[in-house]
């Protein structure tokens, strides 16, 4: 294992999931047209996850039992699983972390090498989220998840839908520059878009900006591709990346979750974000952050969300239509 060269390394948090995690590790190793290893970093003290990974019986899943459990916050899970990676001397061109309960669809990662190999100065590829569940057979609780689904469904489309029009303007302009900013700014003050489990990143990246923040308990993610993005720029994928499992277990998936406990994560997620912008601002100093934010959130975000998404609509643009590749 130590030594061999692979297209890609997975790394895969898990926490009393089996039967998630057993269709997440095959996902990923059913991949064709890229060589890929697989550890699985089990937060679990009684070591749940080792039987669901023995039980593959393939050589390229790895089981690793967290030394320093994390008690709910990925990031340390996922940091753990790399450092695991280098102690085995793993050497591996991309990495994706990958969330136990979701799936990478058939093909992402040929796409995902080939693109990396075709723009080498980018280093994130990303693409759009399918949501899906497995639906109750109780009538009224099968009603919510479908309507959770449609909504979380559209809300995965207007991103999609946006991004391509953050490509499409950059390339009418002539301006690769300017999608890369767009998608930069994005991240900062648009709706979520660089998850996990739709993100891959060039695996010397990984050391350069620390790993995920251990701080933060929610948008870790998001932080971590987002200052990915914003330093080593990023090319998208118009096809689906990751089949987002929507699920009763998950705090930040479920259609169930108490308004009050909902309202607390928006609040936890939206002081996370403005603790980032302020380190920026510091960062970046004042007059290049405030002119940046002042473009992006009064021209271009009301330029795409109020006048060219709304006249797709109108017109039956085809970048309205959901890539399912």
């Amino acid at each position: 294992m130590a030594g061999e060269p692979y297209d890609f390394l997975v790394i895969i948090p898990t926490y009393r999931r089996p039967k998630f995690l057993l269709e997440a590790i095959e996902s990923s190793l059913s991949q064709q047209g890229a060589s890929k290893v697989v550890i699985v970093v089990d937060d679990c003290p009684d070591g749940s996850a080792e039987a669901t990974v023995a039980g593959i019986g393939n050589r390229a899943a790895i089981y690793l039992r967290n030394p320093n459990r994390s008690r709910g916050g990925p990031a340390p899970v996922r940091n753990a699983g790399f450092r695991r990676a280098q102690e085995l001397g793993i050497a591996a061109a991309y990495v994706h972390f990958l969330d136990d309960d979701d799936q990478t669809p058939p093909g992402y990662y040929a796409d995902a090498k080939a693109a990396f190999a075709a723009h080498p100065q980018r280093g994130v590829v990303f693409g759009t989220l399918n949501a899906f569940s497995h639906l109750s057979d109780d009538p009224e609780k099968r009603a919510r998840q479908e309507a959770h689904l449609r909504a979380e469904q559209a809300n995965f489309l207007q991103l999609a839908r946006t991004v391509r029009i953050y490509r499409a303007l950059g390339e009418g302009l002539g301006l690769p520059a300017l999608t890369q900013w767009l998608f930069a700014e994005h991240a900062l003050y648009g709706h979520p878009l660089f998850f996990c489990g739709c993100s891959l990143i060039r695996h010397e990246l990984v050391g350069i900006l620390g790993g995920f923040p251990e701080d933060i308990r929610l948008t870790e993610d998001l932080r971590f591709f987002g200052e990915a993005v914003r330093r080593f720029g990023a090319h998208f994928i118009d096809r689906t990346a990751v089949n987002y499992r929507m699920s009763d277990r998950s705090l930040t998936r479920s259609q169930d979750i108490p308004v009050v406990d909902r309202e607390a994560e928006i609040a936890e997620v939206t002081a996370t974000l403005r603790q980032w912008q302020s380190e920026l601002k510091d960062r970046l100093g004042t007059a290049k952050f405030y002119p940046a934010k002042a473009a992006y959130r009064a021209l271009i975000r009301p330029l795409v969300e109020r006048v060219i998404l709304p006249l797709q609509d109108v017109m039956g643009s085809p970048t309205s239509r959901w890539s399912r590749s």
